[in-house]
C-alpha cells in the first residue's frame, strides 16, 4: 500500500508539474536545473524544495497547511488539459490529500520545511535510477512512463 501511496503521488507530482513526458523535459530546465546541465543535482533540488516552501507557505508562518496545499494543487491543474483533469479529477486530489498525510510524518495537519524537503529528497531519489545524485533528462522520462504504466495509460 505505501508502494502504491508512493507511486500515486509521484504520478500526480508528474502530472501537476508536466502534462507529458515532453513537458517534463522543459519543466526540469525552468528554475530545477539552475546551471543547465540536463541534470538535476541533489543541491539543485534541494533549492527547489527550499522555493516550492516558501512559494506554499503563502500566510509565511513557517508551516502549510492544508488549504495552502491545496489551494497551490488548484493552481497547478489549470496547467492540466481539461480532458486530462477531468477524466482524473477525483484521483488527482485524492492522491493529493494523501501525499499530504503522507508528508505530515508528525500528524500536526501542517507541513514543515523539514516534512516537504524529506519528501521532495525520496522523490528526487526515486527519479534518480542509477544512483549517482543526478536526474537527468532521460532518468525522468524514464520515471514518467513507469508513473503512467502503474496508472494503467
Amino acid at each position: 500500500m505505501l508502494r502504491f501511496c508512493l507511486l500515486t503521488s509521484c504520478a500526480i507530482l508528474l502530472t501537476l508539474t508536466a502534462a507529458n513526458a515532453g513537458e517534463a523535459k522543459k519543466s526540469m530546465s525552468k528554475g530545477v536545473d539552475t546551471n543547465g546541465d540536463g541534470m538535476v543535482t541533489t543541491g539543485e533540488a534541494n533549492a527547489a524544495g527550499d522555493r516550492q516552501f516558501g512559494n506554499l507557505d503563502t500566510d509565511k508562518n513557517g508551516k502549510i497547511s492544508k488549504n495552502e496545499f491545496k489551494a497551490t494543487r488548484k493552481m497547478a491543474e489549470k496547467n492540466i488539459p481539461p480532458e486530462l483533469l477531468a477524466k482524473n479529477k477525483g484521483m488527482v486530489e485524492k492522491a493529493g490529500d494523501m501525499r499530504f498525510q503522507r508528508m505530515d510524518t508528525d500528524k500536526s495537519n501542517d507541513l514543515t520545511k523539514a516534512e516537504l524537503l524529506t519528501d521532495m529528497q525520496a522523490r528526487h531519489k526515486a527519479m534518480d535510477a542509477n544512483g549517482d545524485g543526478n536526474v537527468t533528462k532521460e532518468e525522468l522520462k524514464s520515471f514518467h512512463k513507469k508513473m503512467q504504466a502503474a496508472r494503467g495509460k
